[in-house]
C-alpha cells in the first residue's frame, strides 16, 4: 500500500487527475542510476531522475589535521557545489 498526495485542485475523486508532465500521481519520473563514473576517484555515483542530476565522488580515507577532535567512527567532511545555473542566487558567493 502507498500514499499518493493529490493535490487539492484535483478533479472531485481525483479519478483521471495527471500531473502537468502527463504522469499519473502512482507513476514516478524515469531515472538513470550508475556507479564508477569517475576513473580517479575510489567511489563514485550519476544519479539522474526527470530533469534532476546529481554526480557523487568519494575521495579518501584522509588523515585528519587535528588529533583528538573525532570519535572512534570517524569523521566525514563533505565539499558541496552546485553548477551556477543549479542555484537561485546569481551571486559566486551563493553558489559556493
Amino acid at each position: 500500500v502507498s500514499y499518493v498526495p493529490v493535490p487539492l485542485n484535483a478533479p472531485a475523486g481525483g479519478a483521471g487527475w495527471r500531473r502537468p508532465g502527463g504522469r499519473r500521481p502512482e507513476e514516478t519520473r524515469n531515472g538513470d542510476l550508475r556507479a564508477g563514473v569517475v576513473a580517479n576517484a575510489p567511489g563514485s555515483a550519476y544519479v539522474q531522475q526527470g530533469r534532476t542530476k546529481i554526480m557523487a565522488t568519494v575521495y579518501g580515507p584522509r588523515q585528519v589535521l587535528e588529533r583528538g577532535t573525532g570519535t572512534a567512527e570517524g569523521s566525514l567532511f563533505l565539499d558541496l557545489s552546485f553548477a551556477p545555473f543549479a542555484s537561485r542566487s546569481s551571486s559566486k558567493e551563493g553558489n559556493e
